[in-house]
């Protein structure tokens, strides 16, 4: 029940009539009721009791006439009683308004009647049936514009409900967007990260039960992981105690491994055993690397801590000193501003009192 009007190109307008042209383009507008016309349909027949009174008054009709052909008062009558007849024949039928197909196929009459809001006759118009009189037409007449009000109310019902459902369905989808589930990132398992060079080549010799795979390829080529770099450049930023820690850390894990080769040598036949070995010591050594790396930070923590603390000792001392400072100034203005007023009141008075002596002195 919407359209949209046509582009109309208009230069002679106004700026304010243009705006308003081009906002009523844009928007859909509803369609005008008031004007738009509605359909009403009547079915009609005649009644029996009529049909059995013009018969009657047909035969009586025919034997006044056939007994009184001679006379004209008998042909005044005559036709006097064929208007009446009509008269009752077209006063007398039986109307169903809206029919439904049953009642329009065995009822002989139809009208159709289209009627505005506003009650203005748009269409008239007599399918079948028998003649109707002006009477009659009025009478169907008004029982259309009768049930104009009923009619054009449930069309407006109709619109309410449609634009209240499209309300509806704004709303729902303004709210869809908040009751969707929101998106959640998480991180992978610790055991899916990926692990540094030599770790990675020991356990994938011990999975293949084979030899390891670095054996073959040239360490010094093979670019250092990033876990390895960060190493670096933590070690490059500690102090010489962390730097000897980590020297005293390596001297250890190389005397486990030096004693770890006598024990060792009986089992290099076996690669498994190698691998395995392997293995275990790059554990160790990432092991003790992490651990070293935690103490390093842990230190370097504290030490900011206790920098932090003693920049904030002189800091407050300062602060001290300027209220005490502050202090001091607004008392010693305090006791400036009392003495001015004090000297302002001596020489208020001494001027008073040498006034009241030269008044006495005149008057002597």
């Amino acid at each position: 029940m919407t359209f949209k009007l046509p582009k109309v190109d208009a230069a002679a307008l106004d700026l304010q009539q243009q705006q308003q042209q081009q906002q009523q383009q844009v928007e859909h507008l509803p369609l005008c009721l008031l004007y738009k016309p509605l359909a009403f349909s009547f079915a009609y027949a005649v009644s029996a009791d009529a049909a059995g009174a013009a018969e009657d008054a047909a035969a009586a009709a025919a034997d006044g006439a056939a007994a009184d052909a001679d006379s004209a008062a008998a042909t005044d009558e005559q036709q006097l009683q064929q208007q009446q007849q009509q008269q009752q024949q077209q006063q007398q039928f039986c109307f169903v308004a809206d029919p439904t197909g049953i009642e329009e196929a065995i009822l002989p009459g139809k009208v159709v009647v289209c009627l505005s809001e506003q009650g203005e006759i748009h269409l008239l118009q007599k399918t079948s049936g028998p003649p109707l009189s002006p009477h009659d037409l009025k009478q169907i007449l008004d029982a259309a514009q009768e049930s104009l009000p009923q009619a054009f109310a449930v069309l407006r019902k109709a619109l309410a409900t449609h634009q209240q459902k499209l309300q509806q369905i704004k709303r729902l989808n303004a709210r869809s967007r908040y009751l969707e589930a929101p998106l959640e990132l998480q991180l992978p398992p610790a055991h899916a990260l990926p692990l540094p060079a030599s770790a990675a080549a020991a356990a994938a010799a011990a999975d293949l039960a084979g030899l390891p795979i670095a054996a073959g390829v040239d360490v010094n080529a093979v670019p250092p992981s990033a876990h390895l770099q960060q190493q670096q450049q933590q070690q490059q930023h500690t102090t010489p105690y962390t730097a000897a820690a980590a020297t005293a850390a390596t001297a250890t894990t190389a005397a486990a491994a030096a004693a770890a080769t006598p024990s060792a040598a009986p089992g290099a036949a076996n690669p498994t055993g190698v691998a395995a070995d392997a293995a275990v010591e790059a554990a160790a050594a990432n092991d003790a690397a992490g651990l070293h790396m935690a103490s390093v930070q842990q230190q370097q923590q504290q030490q900011q801590q206790q920098q932090q603390q003693q920049e904030q000792q002189p800091n407050l001392q300062q602060l001290q000193q300027q209220q005490q400072q502050q202090q001091k100034q607004q008392y010693l203005q305090q006791q400036q501003q009392q003495q001015q007023d004090e000297d302002e009141d001596d020489s208020f008075a001494s001027t008073a009192t040498a006034r009241m002596k030269r008044g006495k002195k005149n008057r002597l």
